[in-house]
């Protein structure tokens, strides 16, 4: 899990991977949340009034090194759980769209601001890979999906005539399985 490994790697108490529930930025729901080292149901959230929302005006990486519960009351994620610092980063696609935020939060001050940026930006760009590659695979499956569905026979062949891929229809209409 790569939300527990960021957390391992910067030492903190949790960490947070969000998506973004619409383009203007105003909501994110979780998809991975990890406090403790333990798995947290998703949830979703409004961005106002969180540390969250300076990460997206910041459009980079953005770190309160303490008392951040202080500084942002109205979230309740910072205040339920004694949170002392954060340190977020915006996440892009590869045509440069906003799509999340990955975050983590301590119990303690951060002092390695420095190591902190680093070490989000490195998995940052894991992320961001990961979220596109998912992306793509459901794509593929639902393209896949409308394929079977057809009444006709379609057929991938390579370069030597070898069949690489038929529908249903095909298996159907030709009697192979």
């Amino acid at each position: 899990n790569l939300i527990q490994c960021l957390i391992e790697a910067l030492d903190v108490d949790a960490g947070c991977l969000a998506l973004m529930n619409n383009p203007d930025g105003t909501s994110a729901k979780t998809i991975a949340v990890r406090l403790d080292g333990k798995k947290i149901e998703n949830f979703d959230y409004q961005l106002s009034e969180t540390p969250c929302k300076n990460t997206l005006i910041n459009c980079g990486v953005h770190i309160v090194s303490e008392n951040v519960s202080q500084i942002y009351p109205e979230d309740s994620f910072l205040t339920d759980y004694g949170m002392t610092a954060y340190a977020g980063t915006s996440l892009y696609d590869d045509q440069g769209q906003l799509i999340g935020i990955l975050s983590v939060t301590s119990r303690t001050p951060i002092k390695e601001n420095e190591f902190v940026t680093s070490t989000l930006k490195i998995f940052t760009s894991r992320v961001s890979s990961e979220l596109e590659r998912q992306q793509t695979d459901v794509k593929l499956r639902e393209q896949a999906a409308l394929i079977n569905e057809t009444n006709d026979a379609i057929l991938v062949i390579d370069m030597d005539y070898g069949i690489q891929f038929w529908n249903k229809s095909a298996e159907r209409i030709y009697g192979w399985t």
